[in-house]
């Protein structure tokens, strides 16, 4: 504070540091005043990214005052704009029959799904970057049956899945971070899972395709392989047990397009909901 009472005022200077400009992204309250010997004043700085692309933003505050010997202090200002995260969401969990398993989904306490059945999947919803607690209700009850927390980076994209069925294995929240990088020319990339609590423990299964071929081996519950990068074209697929020699999901065949990046679990449990 300057030794005696002395008045000042905030204004705004772009990036080469030249006459006072306007920064439409900077506000401040108040933007003048006075100030009595000894004492401070407090001012509130905002930074406002609507309507911004994303990137770095540099400014100044420059504080004129009457103070003889520092009339002027500057103040520099960073701004970083980021993307949002896109955050997709699946409820895998067969812990009951329908329509019993209907649940609503909060985030920090924040209701942004309901009546979100088994099965159900959303596209992606961009969400600000930061870290949220996500809470599972099932219809009716003010207990969530999954809660778990994600932290949720900037520009990144996210699946996050509700699994397990209560009595085989636990009710949980599973969260991935997806790869969205194109493919190569003529090839779409897979990315497999087995999510199907159909036994307690590993509840190991095999990935073939339809002549017995191997493609992923002795998979335990709740592995989620890397993405396969694989000719476009048609597979026809099944899952098994360890060996091949019993086939416990047999799906009609696919035809994967070029470009395409897919996801494709394992699911149910055989009793509430079937395996598919």
């Amino acid at each position: 504070a300057p030794a005696l009472a002395g008045n000042w005022m905030v204004r705004g200077a772009g990036e080469t540091f030249i006459p006072p400009v306007d920064i439409p992204w900077i506000s401040a309250d108040p933007t003048s005043g006075s100030v009595a010997a000894g004492e401070c004043v407090t001012v509130e700085v905002t930074l406002d990214a609507t309507g911004l692309e994303l990137g770095e933003y540099y400014a100044w505050l420059v504080v004129d005052s009457n103070d003889p010997d520092t009339p002027e202090v500057t103040i520099p200002v960073t701004m970083t704009v980021e993307g949002p995260a896109n955050l997709q969401v699946a409820h895998l969990a067969p812990f009951a029959m329908d329509p019993g398993t209907a649940v609503t989904v909060t985030l920090d306490g924040v209701p942004v799904l309901t009546d979100f059945a088994y099965g159900d999947s959303t596209e992606y919803l961009p969400v600000p970057a930061g870290e949220y607690l996500v809470e599972i209700f099932p219809a009716g009850s003010a207990t969530p049956a999954i809660s778990g927390t994600v932290n949720l980076m900037a520009d990144t994209d996210y699946t996050a899945i509700a699994t397990g069925d209560g009595v085989n294995h636990p009710l949980a929240l599973m969260a991935m971070v997806d790869d969205n990088t194109p493919p190569a020319a003529g090839s779409f990339k897979l990315r497999l899972g087995h999510l199907a609590p159909f036994a307690p423990g590993d509840a190991l299964a095999d990935i073939r395709l339809q002549n017995g071929d191997p493609v992923l081996t002795d998979v335990p519950y709740s592995a989620v392989a890397p993405y396969l990068e694989l000719p476009a074209g048609e597979y026809d697929l099944k899952i098994t047990t360890p060996g091949g020699a019993v086939t416990l999901i047999d799906p009609l065949p696919v035809t994967f397009t070029d470009g395409q990046i897919l996801s494709a679990f394992a699911t149910g449990e055989g009793a509430n909901q079937p395996l598919g």
